[in-house]
């Protein structure tokens, strides 16, 4: 079920189009940049519980 989530994080890409990001200014695409390390790392803690859970 857990790997369902880890799938989840991969489809929710809410980025806009290119030509939209070029007028975005730098406080946004940093601010965007932190969202995106945030879901990193809750995909790195599912996968550590998955690892936890099969070992």
């Amino acid at each position: 079920m857990s790997v369902n989530h880890a799938a989840i994080l991969f489809t929710t890409d809410v980025r806009r189009p290119p030509a939209a990001r070029c007028r975005k200014g730098l406080e946004q695409e940093l601010m965007e940049f932190v969202l995106l390390l945030k879901e990193l790392l809750k995909l790195a803690q599912i996968i550590r519980q998955i690892a936890e859970n099969s070992g």
